[in-house]
């Protein structure tokens, strides 16, 4: 791999589009989570997934499920016969993208194999065995140009990470690159991105060469985020719409960029971020969260022009706290709010009109918020809450793994045990049982017709139809 890059790989930090870092628990807990702040907003990178650990006194806290448990059911339908797995394994996590199921599996003795299957047939497409020896898995990642492994390997340095790209046609190593610190790295399909907070550099370099095309200096005017752009209701990890790249400054205003070339386009002002708020670019609109102790603003910016309208959207006073927003039409936005003591409100705002259209009660110590087809998913303490588009409550999940299976159904998962997994209609909440699954290892990875996971034993493929 060229020196340059080797280089610019000195480490990764948690960053709405990047992938995630920080302690190794809190990265592998990112990961399978999806980056559950790319589709929530709070955080805008990968396919939604709350995951609800509580416990089996969350139904008297939060009042009887919606819709009551009926009998198990037969075990969820195969395609093919599971894939075996002829080691101990300590961890797992499956990810889909490109019509590929890409699979990471960690054995006792800290060994990391990765290898590609289809989805639809169960068909292994290749295998990696020792792609990584002596770490433990913190991500895995796909984009069309890499797939992404992030692993460990200085169990007394959580900061250091060795990320390793392969080709997603043969596996075949693209190169490997050792990270330390806080820098980021934004896989986009043009380039991938890296920028760094302390040097205050950004560079772009090529997924295959590893040869810089080309890099900015640290400005008079330090770049406190450097993102991509997502389209709302695009729940794809790393998944960004255009070739903009977004850089927000110290003092408020938002570069955008040519992620291909790194030239500047425009300059728009946006406001005085928060230091340690959220920031994030959808649908050409920056959503940037301003305020302190003395409570919170939202801020919505229009990025297209120099000129492009920054407002106000909303806003709370001390003792409130942002937990949580998403885009849940073509101009409106549902946000949840908190306050001292875990209580949350749920909140439809009319960007246009800058206009509260409703407000109803949220989970006990709710965060995170995404939305499809107008439902919206709020995830609380042990329970996830599916409201309408009118902000009603249709269905609650406790103790699960719930997902956007398509627009118009969720997917719901026994969390850390065996058991049912139902689909379930946001229109109304119905759900159907489709059938019994085992215990999984790490994270599974779906189609909206299909779950793969890892169990202990082997690698399976679930039909979701039914």
């Amino acid at each position: 791999m060229p020196v340059d890059l080797d280089e610019m790989f000195t480490g990764l930090a948690r960053h709405a589009d990047g992938i995630p870092l920080g302690t190794a628990e809190r990265a592998r807990q990112r990961g399978r989570q999806r980056s559950r702040r790319q589709a929530v907003a709070v955080s805008a990178a990968l396919a939604v997934v709350l995951v609800m650990a509580g416990s089996a006194a969350a139904l008297a806290r939060h009042g009887r499920a919606d819709h009551p448990v009926v009998p198990a059911t037969p075990a969820l339908p195969e395609v093919g016969p599971p894939i075996p797995v002829h080691a101990k394994l300590r961890d797992a996590a499956t990810v889909i993208a490109g019509g590929r199921a890409y699979t990471a599996r960690q054995d006792d003795k800290g060994g990391i194999e990765v290898n590609a299957t289809d989805p639809h047939t169960g068909a292994v497409l290749w295998t990696r065995a020792g792609v990584v020896n002596g770490a433990s898995l913190v991500n895995l990642a796909a984009v069309s140009p890499a797939v992404l492994l992030t692993a460990n390997t200085q169990a007394g340095d959580p900061a250091e990470r060795l990320v390793t790209a392969l080709r997603p046609s043969d596996g075949a190593r693209l190169w490997s690159a050792v990270m330390i610190g806080d820098e980021v790295l934004i896989p986009h399909d043009r380039v991938v991105v890296q920028w760094s907070p302390s040097t205050g550099q950004t560079s772009a370099y090529d997924w295959a060469t590893g040869t810089k095309r080309w890099s900015l200096a640290a400005g008079s005017d330090p770049v406190v985020r450097t993102m991509g752009v997502r389209a709302a209701g695009d729940m794809t990890p790393y998944s960004f719409t255009g070739d903009w790249l977004v850089q927000v400054t110290r003092s408020g205003h938002a570069q955008v960029r040519d992620i291909r070339s790194g030239e500047l386009l425009h300059t728009v002002a946006a406001g005085t971020p928060r230091a340690d708020g959220t920031i994030t670019a959808i649908d050409g609109r920056l959503f940037t969260e301003e305020g302190g102790p003395a409570g919170y603003r939202l801020r919505v910016t229009d990025l297209s022009t120099p000129a492009g309208t920054s407002a106000v959207v909303f806003s709370e006073a001390v003792g409130h706290s942002l937990a949580g927003f998403d885009l849940c039409g073509a101009d409106r936005l549902c946000l949840l709010d908190q306050e001292a003591g875990g209580r949350t409100t749920l909140a439809a705002v009319d960007l246009a009109t800058r206009r509260t259209l409703w407000r109803v009660a949220g989970p006990e110590h709710g965060s995170g918020v995404s939305s499809l087809g107008g439902a919206i998913l709020v995830g609380g303490e042990g329970t996830a809450v599916l409201y309408n588009a009118a902000g009603r409550s249709v269905f609650r999940a406790p103790d699960s793994q719930v997902e956007w299976l398509t627009a118009g159904k969720l997917v719901v998962l026994p969390l850390h045990a065996a058991g049912a997994v139902m689909t379930v209609d946001t229109a109304d909440g119905r759900a159907t049982r489709l059938g019994e699954v085992p215990v999984r290892v790490g994270a599974c990875a779906h189609t909206p017709d299909r779950l793969v996971c890892q169990t202990t034993s082997a690698l399976h493929f679930w039909v979701l139809t039914g």
